[in-house]
C-alpha cells in the first residue's frame, strides 16, 4: 500500500509542475525544472522565507 500512495503523490506532484506552467516556460527541459526546485528548496531553508 506504502507504494501506491507515494505512486499518487508523485503524480500529483508532476501536476502540480505543470500547473504551474514550468513545463512549457523550459520547454520541458528537466534539468532546469530540477534546477529551480532546487533553489526553490533552498530558499525554503533560510531564516529569510518571506
Amino acid at each position: 500500500m506504502k507504494r501506491r500512495e507515494r505512486t499518487r503523490q508523485l503524480i500529483e506532484l508532476g501536476g502540480l509542475i505543470a500547473k504551474a506552467g514550468l513545463i512549457e516556460l523550459t520547454d520541458d527541459d528537466r534539468a532546469v525544472i530540477f534546477g529551480i526546485l532546487i533553489e526553490a528548496s533552498a530558499a525554503l531553508r533560510t531564516d529569510d522565507r518571506e
